[in-house]
């Protein structure tokens, strides 16, 4: 379940990034939440997070891996 979302949060942020529209019939019930997702994603804040996050990752020399 968890590898799940992860996948289905990464589409919509690949989505929300690009500005093209998700294929909703494999997704019905995330439709109702896909206005709040993206106008939490375009904020300052979050765009910021993202930013930070990606540079942080980049230093990463040794990823955890179990």
């Amino acid at each position: 379940m968890g590898n799940s979302f992860r996948y289905f949060w990464l589409q919509l942020n690949k989505h929300v990034k690009n500005g093209t529209d998700l294929d909703w019939k494999n997704f019905p019930k995330q439709l109702y939440y896909y206005e709040e997702f993206v106008s939490y994603k375009l904020r300052e804040e979050a765009e910021e997070s993202s930013i930070t996050n990606t540079k942080n990752f980049m230093k990463n020399d040794m990823s955890h891996n179990t």
